[in-house]
């Protein structure tokens, strides 16, 4: 389910509507894992990074976040794009592990 500014804009969308252009701090990445033990996000990340800047992803970092029932994981996450689209294009090149897009700050 969407949430956020994602579901303002489908919602726009759906109504015909141009969704209104929002300036702030927001982003969307791609995530590679999200993990409940933080050494292991840290190694994962440690992995990935030199494949991920080979293929010119020279950002990456593990973010800490809250899940639905108030348990601490540490995301995997790299690149900043400034649209969904944008991401979801790099991920479609098929040149990265598997990853998801999401919206990030």
């Amino acid at each position: 389910e969407l949430k956020g500014m994602d579901k303002h804009h489908a919602v726009a969308k759906s109504n015909g509507e141009s969704p209104a252009v929002t300036y702030s701090s927001d982003f969307f990445t791609l995530q590679f894992g999200a993990f409940r033990n933080e050494s292991n996000a840290n190694e994962s990340l440690s992995k990935l990074k030199t494949t991920l800047a080979r293929k010119g992803i020279n950002q990456s970092w593990v973010k800490p976040d809250t899940d639905n029932y108030g348990s601490i994981l540490s995301l995997v996450q790299a690149g900043k794009f400034v649209s969904r689209n944008s991401a979801a294009t790099r991920k479609k090149q098929g040149d990265l592990p598997q990853c998801i897009v999401v919206q990030s700050r």
